[in-house]
C-alpha cells in the first residue's frame, strides 16, 4: 500500500467521492434492509396466511367429524333401542335407519354394528363407484352391498353377503364358508369399548372397503355392542381442494408417520392386488413434499414461532406445519407451503426505483457539496499554512481566516489557544521526562546496589534531583528508632555518612515522641510522616535543622520548606523516612503548590523503589545472619562434642580469612593472580572454613579422643591390667601351695620373685605400647604377640550382663564350660563389628579414592596393640577420615546460590595434598583450588599447634613449623601459601593469641621459610 502514501488528492474529489460513496452506500443498505425486512415481512404475513388456512381447514375438517360425531352418539342409541333383530328376508332390523345414515351424509362410505358375541352388521352405499361393485362382484343395480355376520345358540357363526336395490330389495345372496373376520378384534371395536367414548381411529386401510380411510365409533346405549362409521380420506383431500390458497400454494395432511392423509386431488386406486395403503410422503411423486418430509421434525419445531424458509430445486418456499384433531384422538399434520416469490415479487420493482431516485439525489447532492467545498478549501488551506508553522516551532497568533464556516473559526481560535498551551506544557513535559528518565535510572542503579552506604547516597540524590532540592537527609529504622544514616546540604557542601569521610550525626529518635518535639523541627516532620506513613509537605516555616556534631554547625543554612516521604514496604513495614529541603529550587511562589504535588507522585515512586531495595538487602541480610548463625552452631557443636578438639572449628575460619587476606595482598609471585574480587567469594571462603568438619557429628566421640591404643569409651589397659593381676595372685597362691607341701622356701621364693618381676617387665612393655608414641618395631610387635600367649583361668560367664550387639558377637560361647583357659590378650571373634552401612555406591558415584574396610570396627586386644604408629587403627583411622565423606554428604544437599557455589569444593578438599596422596579424591595440586589450599594449610597449623588434643603432646611452635616445612618439601602442602603465611605474621597473631607459653620457641618466623 505505499502507492496510497504518495497519492494525493483535493479536498473537492474528496468530498465528491465521498458523497457518491455515501450515497452508493445508503442505497445498498437500504436495498439490504428492505430484502432483509421484506423476507421478514412475508414470513409474518405467510404466517398470518397460513393461521387463516390451517384455521379454516381444521374447522372444516372439525365440522366434518363434529357431525360425525353427532351421528355416531344418534345411532347408538337408536339402533340400540331396535336390539338385534333378523327380518324375515335375513336382514338386520336397522338395515333401514342405517341406509338412511348413508343417503343424508354422502361423505360416509359405510355404516357397521359388531356386537358382543362377535356378530356383524355392515351396510356400504355403493353410489355407482365401479370399483367396489369390481371388488364385490356385486349384479347390475345394485345400490347397497349388506354383510352379516351371525352366530346360533350352538356358538357357530354364519356369513352372508346381500346385494340390495335402492328399496332395500335383496337382489342377490351370497354365502361365505370362511370366516375370518370377528368385529371384537378390530381396533375401533376394542378403542370404543375401553373409553366408552366417541372415537375416531387414525387414518388406516379399512378391511371391509379395501379402501384408505378413518372410523367413527361409539359403544351402544345397552351397552352390548358398538356402532361404527368409515370414511375415505377422499372426503379430507376434496376439503384441502377447496381450500383458497395462493395460486402456486399448496396444502396437505399428514399422519405422525409422515404418510399421506389428504392431498388436493389426491385419488386412490387399487392395485392389481387389491393391495392399497397409504403413501410415505417421502416417496411422493412432488417433490416439495418429499423435501417437507424430509425435514419434518426441525419445520415442527420452528413453526412454534414462525414458517420456515426451505431451499426446494432452487426456489425458495415458505413452509408451515401445524397438528391438528388432538382432541380427537387424531396426530396429523396440516402443511402449507407458498412459494416465497409470491410475497416477494414486488420488491424488485422497488429497488430499481429507489436507485433511480438516488442518482438523482446524489447527483443534485454532488453539485451543491462541490460549490461549497470549493469555499471552504481555501480556509482549511490557512489551517494548514498554521499547521506547518506549529511544526517548525513557530507559535505566533494567527487573525481569523475569510470564511463563515463556524467550524473552521473555531479551529483557528483552538490553534491560538493551543500555541500558547504548547508553550507552557512542553516545558513541563520535558521536566516530567527528565523526571521519569532519572527515577528509571535511580531504579535500576538501586536494584543493583548492595553496599548500604552507596545505596542511601543514591537514594538521597535522585529524590534531590526529582524536586530540585538543595538538601536532604535519609532516615532508617535502627531497634524502633529513627537514625540519621546520611545528611546533605548542598548549599553548604556539608555531606555526612553514606560515602563521605564524616560519619553521619547520630541521631537518634522515637517516631511515639512526635508530639513532644518542636513543630519547627524537621524531625517532627520525620515522625508524623513515619507515624502516619503518609507524606508530610511544609512551606513557609523558618525550620530548625537538629546538630550535625560538626565543629562549625551550619548556622546559615536555612530551611523554608521540606517534603518528607516515608519508606513503606508492601508489608506496611516502615523502613525510613525520606526528606528534602527546599524543593522547587528553594522558592516558595504561586507555582510551589503545583510542582511540589506533581513532584510528590516522583518521590513517593522513588521511596517505593527505596523500599524494595531496603527489603530485599534487609531479607537477604536476615537469611545470611540466619545461615551464619546456624553454621556456627553446627561448628560450635562440633567442637562442643569433645572437649579434646577445643575450638579447632571456630579458630580454623580466623586464621582461614587472615591468610586469605595475606595472600589476596599478595601483588608478586605465583599467587599475585589470585582475588577475592566481592563479598560473596569472602563470605563463601568463610562459609567453607566454618564447615569444613561438619561430617564429624557422625564421627564417635571415642575415635576422635582416643588416647591410647586400647581406649574405645574406656581404657581397656585396665583389662589387661587386671588380668595381670590374676597371673599375680596365681604366682602367689602357687608359691604358697608348694611350700605347704613341704617345698624349699627359698628356692620357692626366688622363682616367685623371678614371675612376678617378670610379670611387671612385661606389663609395663605392654602399657608402653599401648600410649603410641613411638614406631612400634616388628621385635615389640613379636614381644607382645609371646607375652599375650600366656593364659589365665577364666571362672565367670563373659556373654552375661552385656549388650545385645556384644551377646550377639559371643553367640558362638553358648553352652561354653567353665572355668575357661584363656590368653592374656588376643584377638576375638568377638572383637568384630561388621560393616552394615555399604558406601560403595556412593564413593563410586563420588569417584571417591579412600578403600572402605572391610569391618566397621575391630576391637581386638592384639590388634590394636601392635598399631604400627599412633593410637588409631585402620577401621578407626576410615572413621575419622569419613567425616569428609559425611561433610560432603551432607553439603550436597544444602541448596547454596550461584555466588556460593564453590562452599562444597573448599571444604571438602582441605585433606587433599599437592602430590595427589590425600583424600577423598586424591586431588593434585592443578585440581586444587587456592582457597582449599589456603585452608589445607591453616587446619594442619591449627591442628599441630592445638594443646589439648588427647592423643598426642603439645608440640612447640618451631617443632609445628619444622613439620609444615617438611611437608612442603613432600609436595603435601602448597609452599606459596606456607611462605605467605610466615611473612604476614599471622603466624605470630596466632600465636599469641592461643598457643601455650611453654609452646612459643620461635623468634625468628620468617627464617623457617628460607629453602623451602
Amino acid at each position: 500500500m505505499h502507492w496510497v502514501k504518495k497519492l494525493k488528492v483535493s479536498l473537492t474529489t474528496i468530498i465528491a467521492f465521498t458523497v457518491i460513496l455515501t450515497a452508493t452506500v445508503i442505497t445498498v443498505s437500504v436495498l439490504a434492509i428492505m430484502n432483509h425486512e421484506t423476507k421478514a415481512t412475508a414470513v409474518n404475513a405467510a404466517k398470518i396466511i397460513f393461521q387463516e388456512i390451517t384455521s379454516r381447514t381444521v374447522e372444516r375438517i372439525n365440522v366434518f367429524l363434529a357431525r360425525l360425531s353427532t351421528l355416531a352418539s344418534t345411532a347408538s342409541q337408536t339402533l340400540s333401542a331396535h336390539g338385534r333383530l333378523i327380518t324375515a328376508d335375513g336382514l338386520d332390523i336397522n338395515v333401514g335407519s342405517m341406509r338412511v345414515m348413508l343417503d343424508d351424509q354422502p361423505e360416509l362410505v359405510s355404516v357397521f354394528i359388531g356386537y358382543d358375541n362377535g356378530e356383524f352388521s355392515y351396510l356400504e352405499a355403493v353410489r355407482g363407484n365401479q370399483a367396489v361393485m369390481k371388488r364385490y362382484l356385486a349384479p347390475a343395480g345394485t345400490a347397497y352391498a349388506s354383510w352379516l355376520i351371525q352366530v346360533d345358540d350352538a356358538g357357530k357363526r354364519s356369513q352372508v353377503l346381500n346385494f340390495l336395490d335402492k328399496d332395500l330389495t335383496i337382489i342377490a345372496s351370497r354365502e361365505q364358508n370362511k370366516i375370518v373376520y370377528d368385529p371384537r378384534k378390530r381396533p375401533w371395536y376394542i378403542e370404543a369399548k375401553r373409553t366408552g367414548q366417541t372415537e375416531f381411529i387414525s387414518p388406516y386401510m379399512i378391511t371391509e372397503s379395501n379402501l384408505p380411510g378413518m372410523t367413527c365409533a361409539q359403544v351402544l346405549a345397552s351397552g352390548k355392542g358398538v356402532f361404527g362409521a368409515d370414511i375415505t380420506l377422499t372426503k379430507i383431500s376434496s376439503m384441502l381442494k377447496r381450500q383458497n390458497v395462493v395460486s402456486n400454494g399448496k396444502i396437505w395432511v399428514m399422519d405422525s408417520h409422515a404418510r399421506i392423509v389428504a392431498y388436493p386431488g389426491l385419488s386412490w386406486k387399487e392395485t392389481p392386488d387389491n393391495d392399497v395403503r397409504l403413501q410415505d410422503a417421502t416417496d411422493f411423486a412432488d417433490p416439495l413434499v418429499q423435501a417437507v418430509a424430509g425435514q419434518m421434525g426441525q419445520l415442527m419445531a420452528q413453526s412454534a414461532t414462525a414458517p420456515s424458509i426451505l431451499d426446494v430445486a432452487g426456489a425458495d418456499y415458505i413452509v408451515s406445519g401445524e397438528s391438528i384433531l388432538m382432541q380427537y384422538g387424531l396426530d396429523l399434520v396440516v402443511v402449507v407451503t407458498i412459494p416465497l416469490h409470491e410475497l416477494t415479487g414486488h420488491i424488485g420493482k422497488m429497488a430499481w426505483r429507489i436507485v433511480y431516485c438516488t442518482m438523482i439525489a446524489v447527483g443534485v447532492a454532488l453539485c451543491i457539496s462541490l460549490f461549497l467545498v470549493r469555499n471552504t478549501s481555501k480556509s482549511i488551506g490557512r489551517l494548514v499554512q498554521e499547521t506547518e508553522k506549529i511544526q517548525n516551532f513557530d507559535f505566533s497568533l494567527s487573525g481569523p481566516p475569510s470564511t463563515c464556516v463556524k467550524e473552521i473559526l473555531a479551529v483557528n481560535d483552538a490553534y491560538n489557544s493551543m500555541k500558547g498551551a504548547i508553550q507552557s506544557k512542553a516545558a513541563h513535559l520535558l521536566k516530567t521526562q527528565e523526571q521519569l528518565e532519572l527515577l528509571v535510572r535511580g531504579g535500576l542503579a538501586l536494584s543493583t546496589e548492595k553496599k548500604s552506604d552507596k545505596l542511601v547516597m543514591l537514594i538521597l540524590q535522585i529524590a534531590r534531583q526529582l524536586v530540585d532540592a538543595d538538601g536532604g537527609v535519609v532516615y532508617l529504622l535502627d531497634n524502633e528508632e529513627l537514625g540519621v544514616e546520611l545528611l546533605s546540604l548542598g548549599s553548604e557542601n556539608i555531606v555526612l555518612g553514606g560515602l563521605s569521610k564524616d560519619p553521619a550525626p547520630r541521631i537518634m529518635v522515637n517516631p511515639s515522641i512526635a508530639s513532644f518535639l518542636s513543630r519547627d523541627s524537621v524531625l517532627c516532620s520525620a515522625c508524623e510522616a513515619f507515624n502516619g506513613q503518609k507524606t508530610v509537605t511544609v512551606k513557609n516555616k523558618k525550620l530548625t535543622l537538629f546538630p550535625t556534631g560538626l565543629e562549625n554547625e551550619p548556622t546559615h543554612y536555612s530551611i523554608n520548606s521540606l517534603i518528607t516521604v516515608p519508606i513503606v514496604t508492601q508489608r506496611d513495614e516502615v523502613l525510613g523516612v525520606i526528606q528534602i529541603f527546599n524543593p522547587n529550587g528553594g522558592r516558595v511562589d504561586a507555582s510551589f503548590d503545583e510542582n511540589v504535588a506533581h513532584s510528590e507522585n516522583f518521590i513517593s515512586a522513588l521511596a517505593s523503589q527505596a523500599a524494595v531495595t531496603l527489603d530485599n538487602r534487609n531479607l537477604v541480610f536476615s537469611l545470611q545472619e540466619l545461615f551464619d548463625a546456624l553454621v556456627r552452631v553446627v561448628a560450635s557443636a562440633i567442637d562442643a562434642k569433645s572437649p579434646y578438639t577445643g575450638a579447632h572449628c571456630l579458630r580454623v575460619p580466623e586464621l582461614a580469612e587472615d591468610l586469605a587476606q595475606a595472600v589476596h595482598d599478595t601483588s608478586e609471585g605465583p599467587l599475585q593472580d589470585f582475588c577475592l574480587h566481592n563479598e560473596d567469594e569472602w563470605r563463601q571462603l568463610r562459609l567453607a572454613a566454618w564447615l569444613h568438619d561438619c561430617g564429624k557429628v557422625s564421627t564417635p566421640e571415642y575415635v576422635v579422643d582416643k588416647a591410647t591404643k586400647l581406649e574405645t569409651v574406656y581404657d581397656r589397659i585396665h583389662e589387661i591390667r587386671m588380668r595381670f593381676e590374676v597371673l599375680h595372685r596365681d604366682a602367689l597362691v602357687d608359691y604358697y601351695k608348694k611350700a605347704t607341701e613341704g617345698g624349699d622356701k627359698d628356692e620357692l621364693g626366688a622363682e616367685l620373685n623371678e614371675k612376678l618381676e617378670a610379670l611387671q617387665r612385661e606389663f609395663a612393655f605392654v602399657a608402653g605400647c599401648n600410649v603410641g608414641g613411638e614406631f612400634l618395631e616388628e621385635e615389640h610387635r613379636h614381644r607382645l604377640r609371646e607375652i599375650g600367649k600366656r593364659t589365665w583361668l577364666r571362672h565367670f560367664s563373659d556373654s552375661i550382663g552385656i549388650s545385645a550387639g556384644e551377646f550377639c558377637r559371643k553367640s558362638y560361647k553358648s553352652g561354653e564350660a567353665l572355668p575357661v583357659v584363656e590368653p592374656l590378650f588376643s584377638d576375638k571373634p568377638e572383637h568384630i563389628v561388621i560393616r552394615t552401612n555399604n558406601q560403595e555406591e556412593f564413593f563410586n558415584a563420588e569417584n571417591i579414592a579412600i578403600k572402605i574396610p572391610e569391618n566397621e570396627y575391630n576391637l581386638g586386644e592384639f590388634y590394636n596393640l601392635s598399631i604400627s604408629r599412633g593410637t588409631l587403627n585402620p577401621e578407626e583411622r576410615f572413621k575419622i577420615m569419613e567425616h569428609v565423606i559425611t561433610g560432603l554428604n551432607m553439603l550436597r544437599q544444602i541448596p547454596f546460590p550461584k555466588a556460593m557455589k564453590r562452599v562444597v569444593e573448599i571444604a571438602v578438599d582441605h585433606h587433599e595434598t599437592l602430590d595427589g596422596s590425600g583424600y577423598p579424591f586424591q586431588k593434585k595440586k592443578s585440581n586444587l583450588s587456592v582457597e582449599s589450599r589456603i585452608l589445607t594449610v591453616v587446619d594442619i597449623f591449627e591442628a599441630l599447634t592445638a594443646s589439648d588434643r588427647p592423643y598426642k603432646k603439645a608440640k612447640t611452635l618451631s617443632e609445628v613449623l619444622q613439620i609444615m616445612k617438611g611437608m612442603c618439601q613432600q609436595e603435601k602442602i602448597d609452599a606459596d601459601i606456607v611462605r605467605v603465611f610466615l611473612q604476614s605474621g599471622i603466624v605470630e597473631k596466632h600465636a599469641n593469641k592461643y598457643l601455650q607459653p611453654s609452646q612459643l620457641d620461635v623468634d625468628d618466623i620468617v627464617s623457617y621459610f628460607d629453602g623451602i
